[in-house]
């Protein structure tokens, strides 16, 4: 039983956002829903486990699954089957559920694209049960003017609520806006650097990344290459971030080989002590809890 409620927890929260990648900072708008490499774990097992459940009327499961036909993992992706489940999940008020279905009219994935529809149905998943990525999504649809007028303002509003719930994509974004001066924010390095770095605490890699571009760069804080390749090696190991792998190869930080041994070493100890916030949860065993 114990297992079911982690596999459940894990997978029906989860609408990861897809990356639109600057150089170094990038900023993460609207995507759809689906899971970055680093959602690592034996998706078929899940899937089969969670297929009884959501046949059942398990709305939790019912959006799992549609997760994970939206992505493919476990299963053929088909955006057919996703808007199946995320309906169904949707019809029993689950908040998830009609967030999928917001982010699939969105996107236009199975159904003709209709931004005005992906709003009302990111509002009423917020009023369900004050949805962080609702309100993720939502502030995307003002600050682009997608299916609503354009509105930075709300946009706003709606990016620092979802961070105030610890929305990890949503402080990473808020960082991104600060770090280049968008959406009518003045530049900041300090915040940026404040909202990279909790990001990177609740196991956001591009967070992780961005952090130690800062650190690095010595913007919004001093410059230490020590704390710089710890949080690359963090992102690159703990979120199989490909950005990260390559500026640890490609950024000169002038440590010695045991000041590199040592910030692996930290770097690891970070990755061990949190492997109950990392998104690779699901193991083979399930041995991981929330």
């Amino acid at each position: 039983m114990k297992k079911k409620k982690i596999i459940l927890l894990i997978l029906g929260i989860i609408l990861v956002i897809f990356a639109i990648t600057m150089l170094t900072i990038p900023n993460n708008k609207l995507g759809e829903p689906t899971f970055s490499k680093y959602y690592q774990g034996n998706y078929k097992k899940v899937f089969n486990e969670l297929l009884p459940a959501a046949k059942n009327g398990d709305s939790v499961a019912q959006v799992s699954l549609g997760n994970l036909y939206s992505a493919g993992l476990g299963v053929k992706q088909s955006y057919k089957k996703a808007y199946y489940w995320y309906k169904r999940a949707s019809d029993k008020n689950n908040a998830n559920g009609v967030l999928g279905l917001g982010v699939m009219y969105n996107k236009g994935y199975y159904v003709e694209q209709n931004y005005k529809k992906a709003v009302d149905l990111y509002k009423r998943a917020i009023k369900i049960d004050n949805n962080s990525m609702a309100k993720y999504n939502l502030s995307f649809a003002y600050l682009e003017g997608d299916g609503v007028a354009k509105n930075y303002k709300n946009g706003l509003s709606l990016l620092e609520d979802a961070a105030a719930q610890n929305n990890a994509m949503a402080l990473l974004n808020l960082g991104s806006n600060y770090y280049e001066g968008l959406y009518g924010l003045l530049v900041n390095y300090n915040k940026a650097f404040n909202y990279f770095k909790k990001s990177a605490e609740l196991g956001e890699p591009m967070g992780q990344n961005n952090l130690a571009v800062m650190f690095y760069q010595g913007k919004g804080t001093v410059k230490n290459n020590f704390k710089a390749y710890k949080w690359f090696f963090i992102s690159a190991n703990y979120g199989n971030c490909n950005m990260s792998k390559k500026l640890l190869k490609n950024y000169s930080f002038n440590l010695t080989d045991k000041l590199i041994k040592e910030a692996e070493t930290q770097a690891r100890l970070w990755i061990n002590s949190h492997k109950e916030i990392n998104q690779n949860l699901v193991s083979a065993n399930f041995k991981t809890s929330r």
